[in-house]
């Protein structure tokens, strides 16, 4: 595999015998590439500024890993690639362009390493991380031993990362998440994408909806230029049909799509081929993940999978962690149960799915809510109440700090939020601003009579508080 990056890619000079250094290596995205590079023969060595556990990962996997910027050990004559939340002033950065290395970003590593594989390709404002885990832990059941770098530790692998040696058209095959957040995916060189969901979200980076959709369009188009597969979820096919109809093999996906009911009722799907009749039962709960298994299926229905591999693929598949993660449960005063759940929910509709699918399930709902981004509160602030209000409601809802890495404090809207952020702390139960911080939360949670879901919402710290909570609230 190495000795092919560097005859296919003279223009990004890739050579097995050039070690790569990673900064920003610490995410979830960039130790998956990584894992996948390391796997392939080539030396890796990756920074980040905080230590963390896939940076751990990235470590016992064989790269030299350090947490800060240190320059010095950075490899002379190194390739660099630079993850996106990694800005030009990074000491490593300038050290590695005043060394004279060749350094690129996070886009040219994914254009290079796509291109070696059949990629199969998940994107969508929302449910894509779900959806590349359901598609690898299919094929994984179905025998087909692919590689895999999802945006999320799987639940039933407990990791982000799956290496593999399967082979779709004699190429390995590589499932990967396709991030839209930093338009990164228009790089991905893709045998089959698959779109879960598109909607407005990152407003630090697209100006509008159109701006998405066109996006997203480009992105189905790449992989249709060089006769790849598309497969739509339920949810966006009326948006993107156009696609569906005038791409390659679009009329067999179609047939599909139109052989697949999803059935709310029974919480499955429903697949009536020619010659039978399927139900699927589907194992994650929420309406959501029943657009996220409508694709999954018509991947699987085109793939020729058994029906078997299917039928456990849907139902067993245990999904990725921190989506309505479940971390356990305690009695209050009343004796009522209290279970505690953890979401990375940060858009509207992302909150909107998660209450609903816990309301079907609990009497009650205390929702403690970590707003991510300061642009994104702003933009989507009448959203948010809107699904607050309408979920939980303000009585039963608690407000962690901003989680702003980006530092959009500086910008000139921050005036506007502040008033923003005061009229949500005057109205919503209490604030929690920091770890430890829980008594007026356990005060409330001790007032339900009945058995109830303490769910924390968020991108960014709100994991670490919930995991805090826990252990502090099952002790008490």
């Amino acid at each position: 595999m190495a000795e092919s990056f560097h005859e296919l890619n003279s223009q990004s000079k890739i050579q097995k015998n050039k070690p790569i250094h990673i900064i920003g290596g610490g995410g979830v995205g960039m130790s998956a590439l990584a894992q996948l590079l390391i796997k392939s023969g080539f030396q890796i060595s990756a920074s980040d500024k905080n230590a963390g556990k896939y940076l751990e990962k990235l470590g016992n996997a064989g790269a030299k890993v350090w947490v800060g910027s240190k320059p010095d050990q950075i490899p002379a004559n190194a390739m660099v690639f630079y993850s996106s939340a990694i800005n030009e002033k990074d000491p490593e950065r300038v050290w590695a362009k005043d060394h004279n290395l060749e350094i690129h970003s996070r886009h040219t590593l994914l254009k290079t390493i796509s291109q070696q594989y059949h990629t199969i390709s998940i994107s969508g404002t929302h449910g894509k991380t779900t959806t590349t885990g359901w598609i690898a832990y299919l094929l994984e059941q179905a025998g087909f031993d692919p590689n895999a770098l999802v945006g999320g530790t799987m639940v039933q692998w407990n990791s982000n990362v799956r290496l593999g040696h399967g082979k779709i058209n004699e190429k390995e095959i590589l499932v990967i998440e396709a991030d839209e957040s930093d338009e990164s995916f228009l790089f991905i060189e893709s045998s089959e994408v698959i779109v879960t969901n598109i909607e407005l979200d990152h407003v630090d980076r697209y100006n509008n909806l159109t701006h998405v959709v066109d996006n997203f369009y480009k992105f189905i188009e790449n992989c249709q230029h060089s006769g790849g597969v598309f497969f739509p979820s339920f949810e966006v096919q009326d948006l993107v049909k156009k696609f569906i109809n005038t791409a390659q093999h679009g009329l067999k996906v179609l047939k599909i799509m139109e052989q697949i009911q999803i059935d709310v009722t029974a919480h499955g799907l429903h697949w009536n081929n020619d010659t039978s009749k399927e139900f699927f039962k589907v194992g994650l709960a929420g309406r959501h993940n029943l657009w996220n298994a409508f694709a999954v299926l018509a991947f699987a229905v085109y793939h020729n999978l058994s029906v078997e591999s299917i039928r456990g693929a849907l139902l067993n598949f245990k999904g990725v962690e921190r989506r309505m993660q479940y971390l356990g449960e305690f009695k209050n005063d009343h004796q009522a149960v209290i279970s505690v759940i953890d979401d990375y929910a940060h858009h509207p509709t992302e909150i909107k799915m998660v209450i609903e699918t816990l309301q079907k399930k609990y009497d009650s709902i205390i929702a403690i809510w970590e707003p991510h981004r300061i642009s994104r509160w702003i933009h989507f602030n009448l959203d948010f109440q809107s699904v607050f209000k309408a979920g939980p409601g303000y009585q039963n809802l608690f407000l962690m700090n901003v989680f702003d890495a980006a530092g959009e404090s500086q910008m000139p809207e921050f005036s506007q939020f502040s008033s923003i952020l005061k009229d949500w702390s005057d109205n919503v139960l209490g604030t929690i601003a920091a770890k430890g911080n829980y008594i007026s939360l356990l005060d409330h949670i001790n007032s339900k009579k009945v058995n109830t879901a303490v769910v924390f919402l968020g991108a960014g710290n709100s994991a670490e508080y919930a995991a805090d909570f826990y252990k502090a609230a099952s002790k008490s």
